[in-house]
C-alpha cells in the first residue's frame, strides 16, 4: 500500500516465458524482428512460407514453442515430400526451422535446438529444360508486336534475372562504349498489405554485378521504346527504369501456345553464349511472359 494515498501498489510485472508462446506467433514474431537485416525477396519468401504450410501445419496442432520436438519437425518434413515435392522444398523449411530454433536457444527461451536431431535431407539434382536455337527463334517471332519483345530479347541475350532485367535502368546503357552494367535489381516487397516494386543496388552476389557489351539494336528502337517506357509509370524512381511497371508485373511464367515449352532464366554470366545457352536455368525462375498482350501495343 502507498503511504501517501493508501492506494495498493501495482503488482510488478512478470517476466514473459517466451517457451509458452505457441511455436507460431514465435515464427511469426522471429520472422518480423530480422525484417530489417535480411534482403525483401527473402522476407517474402520467409512469410510465406509461415502464413502459408508451415501455418496450416501447426496450427491445428497448437504447439507452444517449447512443445515442438524433432519427432513433430520430422513429420512435418515427411509430409511435404509425400504431396509429391522435392527434397529442395524441404531444405528451405529446414533452413527456416533451423534459424529460427537457434536463435530461441541463444535468446534462452529454449534449452536445447530440436533442429539438431532433424536430418537436412539431400539436394536433389535438377536438369535444366532449356530452350533450343529454334525455339528461342519461334519465341521472338510469336513476340514480334508484343510490348514485351524488347523485354524477351535482352533476356534471352543475357540471360537475366527476371529481378534483373526488371532493374535495368537507362543509366544502365552506354551507347558510346557500347556497353550495358548489371548492377541494379526490382523486387517485390509487402507493404500494407499489398506486393509493390522496390528498386535496390543491393544484388544477389558480388558476381551478379557485371558490365557486358550491348546488344546490336538500331538506335532509333531504343529511342522510341524510351519514349514509350516514361509513359508506363507516374514513379520518378520508376519511370528511371527501361522495363518500368506495369510491364514487370506481366513478366510471369505463362504460355503463348501449347508449342512454347516454359522458359527459364539462369546464373550464367558469359557474355559470348548464344540464345541456346542463355536460356539455361540453374535455380528455375521463371522470366518471360509468352502471351500476346494486345491490349497494348508497343509504338510501331
Amino acid at each position: 500500500v502507498d503511504a501517501k494515498t493508501a492506494k495498493p501498489l501495482p503488482k510488478p510485472l512478470q517476466p514473459v516465458n517466451k517457451s509458452e508462446m505457441l511455436f507460431l506467433d514465435y515464427l511469426n514474431e522471429w520472422v518480423q524482428v530480422h525484417k530489417a537485416s535480411i534482403q525483401p525477396a527473402t522476407f517474402i519468401s520467409y512469410n510465406r512460407m509461415i502464413t502459408g504450410r508451415i501455418t496450416q501445419y501447426f496450427e491445428p496442432l497448437g504447439l507452444k514453442l517449447c512443445e515442438v520436438t524433432p519427432q513433430v519437425l520430422d513429420e512435418f518434413q515427411e509430409k511435404i515430400l509425400l504431396e509429391g515435392y522435392t527434397t529442395n522444398t524441404v531444405i528451405h523449411y529446414h533452413a527456416i526451422f533451423g534459424k529460427a530454433f537457434k536463435d530461441a536457444v541463444r535468446k534462452d527461451y529454449l534449452e536445447t535446438n530440436p533442429m539438431l536431431k532433424v536430418d537436412r535431407p539431400k539436394k536433389n539434382s535438377f536438369r535444366p529444360n532449356f530452350y533450343s536455337k529454334d525455339e528461342v527463334q519461334q519465341l521472338l517471332e510469336v513476340s514480334q508486336d508484343d510490348p514485351l519483345h524488347l523485354c524477351i530479347l535482352i533476356t534471352a541475350y543475357y540471360g537475366l534475372r527476371r529481378s534483373e532485367v526488371l532493374g535495368l535502368k537507362w543509366s544502365s546503357i552506354d551507347f558510346e562504349r557500347k556497353s550495358i552494367t548489371i548492377n541494379h535489381k526490382v523486387t517485390e516487397q509487402l507493404v500494407n498489405g499489398k506486393y509493390v516494386p522496390v528498386v535496390s543496388d543491393v544484388m544477389k552476389n558480388k558476381t551478379s554485378c557485371r558490365t557486358l557489351p550491348l546488344i546490336r539494336l538500331n538506335l532509333r528502337l531504343w529511342r522510341r521504346w524510351w519514349a514509350f517506357s516514361r509513359g508506363l509509370s507516374n514513379s520518378n524512381g520508376l519511370r528511371l527504369l527501361i522495363f518500368p511497371q506495369p510491364l514487370g508485373r506481366a513478366l510471369k511464367n505463362q504460355n503463348a501456345a501449347p508449342t512454347t515449352p516454359p522458359c527459364f532464366c539462369h546464373r550464367q554470366r558469359s557474355s559470348s553464349l548464344h540464345w541456346a545457352d542463355c536460356l539455361r536455368s540453374a535455380d528455375r525462375r521463371p522470366v518471360l511472359i509468352l502471351t500476346i498482350l494486345a491490349a497494348k501495343k508497343a509504338p510501331a
